[in-house]
């Protein structure tokens, strides 16, 4: 059964919102890029906003008048830089191309599954579609707005891409921080004082940030550093930028004290940059997936190690399922790809799970 599915029209569709790139940040190209979103979200009867923020458009369409809102969410941007994005390829069965994973087809099928359930909205319901443009940097844009709408949702899907056979029941949250040390500039002719020296203070950070004893599930990286401007000059100034990622935000910020803690003993300047929290393993996700996996009984309830925004879903108290996209792999990579067969398999689940829930819940919340 494909619900009036037609997976070459997808594949089609597909390619030409794969190579329309769209970077995180590149506010013209995701404005741009938006309306052909819009486009796909238009339908009779449908009332749709687009939010100009400084990160790109947030979309938000809604076709219903009941009370009992379901929320499908997903993201325009994809990680590459302009210009380094790879085409759309099929090769082996599989969809190659730069956010094709994550996540322009989950994005495609969201739009597709907005017009479906609109045709077949049950009475009380309403459907509505929230799509913002820098999920890949934390959400600091859009966040706010974001969970402005999701307050009072019941029901929220989100079709990021995901391994085969599985659904997102919780991810982690993540911190990224920033260390800065100061030096005195000098030119090593009068001798290299590595006191006066930036990098070495900071090296000496770095590794005591390491030394931190981490408990299992909770990971600490250093991912970028900078400093000086010729090596016979002594650093005046260098920095490095890490993340936390942990499934509580306790354990986040607890681990935050202990780097600001051995920031201040090295006489570094400690900064937070974005903290996106987590979705934590809870009672109303696994509801879903229980009701979900009826449908499909090789379902698997996976634990992401990334972020996203179902957590905002998450803290709004609504029942959240995260990972209805197709399946592949490789995101973030030059060969990202999703499995061609995953597509109308997962068109089929997303439609039944979205109908199957709705019921559900809406029970439910008459209670």
């Amino acid at each position: 059964m494909n619900m009036g599915f037609d997976v070459s029209s997808f594949k089609q569709t597909l390619e030409s919102w794969v190579n329309f790139e769209t970077p995180t940040g590149d506010e013209k190209r995701l404005t741009a890029f938006s309306s052909l979103v819009l486009r796909a979200l238009e339908n009779d009867g449908a009332e749709i906003q687009s939010y100009h923020l400084s990160g790109g458009p947030l979309l938000h369409a809604v076709f219903g008048k009941g009370e009992k809102r379901c929320v499908l969410m997903g993201h325009m941007d994809t990680v590459f830089p302009l210009g380094e994005a790879e085409r759309y390829d099929e090769e082996n069965g599989k969809l190659y191309g730069a956010g094709v994973l994550d996540m322009k087809s989950g994005l495609l099928m969201l739009t597709y599954a907005f017009n479906h359930i609109s045709k077949i909205l049950p009475a009380g319901w309403k459907i509505e579609a929230l799509i913002n443009s820098d999920e890949e940097r934390g959400s600091v844009d859009s966040r706010e707005k974001i969970s402005e709408i999701l307050a009072g949702a019941h029901l929220v899907f989100s079709f990021e891409g995901n391994r085969e056979n599985c659904l997102t029941v919780s991810r982690k949250g993540i911190l990224t921080f920033e260390i800065v040390s100061k030096g005195i500039a000098a030119h090593t002719s009068g001798g290299a004082d590595k006191h006066k020296n930036a990098i070495y203070h900071l090296v000496k950070a770095v590794n005591s940030v390491y030394d931190l004893d981490l408990p299992k599930g909770i990971s600490l990286n250093i991912g970028v550093i900078e400093g000086g401007k010729a090596t016979n000059i002594v650093a005046d100034r260098a920095k490095i930028k890490g993340e936390i990622r942990a499934e509580t935000l306790e354990d986040i910020f607890m681990f935050e004290k202990e780097i600001e803690k051995i920031s201040r003993e090295h006489a570094l300047g400690y900064a937070r940059l974005t903290l996106r929290p987590p979705m934590p393993p809870n009672e109303k996700t696994m509801h879903l997936f229980r009701i979900v996996s009826q449908i499909d009984p090789n379902l698997r309830p996976r634990a992401a190690g990334g972020g996203g925004d179902a957590a905002f879903a998450y803290l709004a108290g609504a029942y959240v399922l995260d990972g209805l996209g197709a399946e592949g792999a490789n995101a973030h990579t030059r060969r990202e790809y999703v499995k061609e067969e995953s597509v109308l398999k997962r068109w089929n689940l997303s439609l039944k799970a979205i109908e199957r829930c709705m019921e559900e819940i809406g029970r439910e919340v008459k209670k």
